[in-house]
């Protein structure tokens, strides 16, 4: 059964305490009295109505599905495939409640078992009447998050689960170790005994069994069970563990064996890469090219983003080339897709024929705001002024304050050119058609700023700071952010400090609220206190000018080195990380 919040409150963790079932029924019912109680199929709560949902016999025995028609290990589609089951748009219950009953039938008592949970966004546990877990988070789930004890009692035991869904996925992942019956079927703990086609592949890696998280990952996505979302999630921890163990030829063995089935999932390519990479295999990457150019499906822009990627990375750049500009002209509006154009290009023949390029989209494409704006950055790169005023007066010629992004592009580039007065007659007359627009008010605040009309600035800052509410902290903290920012440029460092720690309390790990008040303290005088904030937003900075440690690592040959090899040397150490 799903709830909403109250109309102008938010879901998540502003919701998990708020009994949503009381409001529905004005009273008459609560959720403590429905975890008690139970419910049936077809009881109503208001306007909303319990529905049932069939618990087929899934793979993982200690994972007893509740709300889910078909599971999979570790997707997050849990209750979006409910929904979606009920006819209903997942997408548009953001700010809404999830409750989840079921009907566990215990053989005796058993106490103290261990019970797993992951959702999206808070969650919280009844058995039996009572609270047995709850976890205030806005947070993604691929599986079990949250680990607590509970007790079953012999006959039946009431469970309900409540998620609180901030925006977004959804996604609900229960499971009890103990025996019992739900849903016609009969559960009981994992042990080592069991196959370990049993387990989460994530807690086998995490126990060092590698070759079995292999299997179990492999058996995944070979059976389908996984979403195409997760799918690729899946496909990189697979080919991580390849990696690490170096089994390269296998993985290469596996994913080529799955690419006929699954030609339409874009996510398989990348990992080959990494794997031909690997071992060098210069032939295996050409055959990974002919194979997506037979199943190339040009009007998908997954699709083609990826074999544009298989082309640079065989160096085939003319075919890139060839490829980004057919997407082009299909997907025009894809920011990404014209970044790597721009890369193919280069890559050609320099900097040179990159503009050469675009210009010559342009000419079919001449309101094409993204690839406009990609041509301005390259004329800058090449301090061609005399270009990018030529397009800033033709951009005058077709502005209308219709016209938001071109209105947008048009002021920032007078703006460049030191032409104050006409980028903000610009961004007031785009206020005017656009009035709910705050980035155009953001861009005006700038401008006069800039051009030191600060009590100009700040009866447009005032406008943007009436407009901003608790939403806003949660949803947009980059227009606090700015807003912060402005005021501290504005002197008025009261009422930043007060955004600040209200930003704080909402993302207690964001690095920039530390920024801005170390730039409070700067603007102060206050050297010693800025640095002190300036190290709470990147606490490395503390390292700077330290010995660093010594360490070992083995390059890609296999060749084992050390950083005191380097002693005396500058040392660039390039990584990339994944979260």
């Amino acid at each position: 059964m799903f709830a909403p919040v109250a109309e102008g409150k938010n879901g998540g963790v502003d919701a998990l305490e708020t009994d949503q079932i009381m409001s529905l029924t004005q009273g008459k019912v609560s959720e403590k009295l429905v975890a008690k109680n139970g419910v049936a199929e077809g009881d109503s709560l208001g306007l909303q109505v319990w529905k049932s949902a069939v618990i087929e016999k899934i793979r993982h025995p200690d994972n007893i599905g509740l709300i889910a028609s078909k599971i999979g290990i570790g997707s997050p589609q849990f209750v979006t495939n409910r929904i979606r089951s009920l006819g209903m748009d997942a997408m548009a219950l953001d700010n809404f409640s999830a409750y989840a009953f079921a009907k566990i039938v215990s053989t005796s008592e058993q106490s103290n078992v261990t019970m797993r949970i992951g959702s999206d966004d808070s969650v919280k546990v009844w058995l039996n009447g009572e609270v047995v877990h709850q976890n205030a988070v806005n947070r993604s789930s691929y599986g079990f998050q949250d680990t607590f004890e509970v007790s079953l009692k012999s006959g039946a035991n009431n469970l309900l689960i409540k998620v609180a869904e901030f925006t977004g996925d959804w996604s609900i992942t229960a499971g009890i170790q103990a025996e019992f019956t739900l849903g016609g079927h009969s559960y009981r703990p994992i042990t080592e005994d069991d196959s370990w086609d049993w387990f989460d592949p994530s807690s086998l890696v995490k126990m060092e069994k590698f070759e079995q998280a292999i299997t179990v990952y492999e058996n995944l996505i070979e059976t389908n069970t996984l979403s195409q979302f997760n799918s690729g999630v899946e496909l990189f921890s697979l080919t991580t563990l390849y990696r690490q163990q170096e089994l390269q030829q296998e993985g290469i063995n596996f994913l080529e064996s799955i690419v006929d089935q699954k030609k339409k999932s874009p996510n398989i390519w990348p990992n080959l890469i990494m794997l031909y990479k690997d071992i060098k295999d210069e032939a295996g990457l050409v055959r990974i090219q002919q194979k997506m150019a037979k199943n190339l499906d040009i009007n998908d822009l997954g699709s083609g983003m990826s074999y544009g990627q298989i082309l640079m990375e065989t160096e085939m750049f003319n075919q890139a080339v060839s490829v980004y500009e057919e997407l082009f002209y299909n997907f025009p509006n894809q920011l990404y897709m014209l970044w790597d154009l721009q890369q193919a290009y280069r890559q050609v023949d320099g900097i040179e024929n990159a503009i050469h390029g675009f210009e010559k989209l342009l000419e079919s494409h001449p309101e094409n705001i993204e690839l406009i704006s990609q041509i301005v950055q390259l004329y800058r790169e090449t301090n061609n002024q005399a270009e990018i005023t030529t397009i800033r007066d033709r951009l005058l010629t077709d502005f209308t304050p219709q016209k938001l992004e071109l209105g947008m592009l048009y002021g920032m580039l007078l703006s460049e050119d030191g032409t104050h007065q006409k980028a903000q007659e610009i961004y007031r007359l785009l206020i005017e058609s656009h009035p709910n627009d705050t980035s155009i008010k953001r861009n005006l605040v700038q401008s006069y700023q800039i051009s030191d009309q600060n009590e100009k600035a700040k009866i447009v800052l005032e406008q943007i700071l009436s407009e901003i509410s608790e939403d806003t902290y949660r949803n947009n903290p980059d227009l606090v952010d700015f807003c912060a920012d402005m005021l501290i440029d504005l002197k008025q460092f009261s009422e930043a400090q007060k955004m600040i720690h209200k930003l704080l309390d909402i993302w207690p790990e964001h690095p920039r609220p530390m920024e801005l008040m170390a730039k409070i303290y700067d603007s102060q005088g206050q050297t010693a206190k800025a640095n002190e904030y300036r190290i709470m937003s990147d606490p490395g900075q503390k390292l700077v000018e330290q010995k660093a440690p010594n360490f070992q690592l083995v390059d890609l040959d296999k060749n084992q080195f050390s950083l005191s090899q380097f002693l005396g040397q500058p040392v660039i150490l390039n990584f990339w990380a994944t979260w």
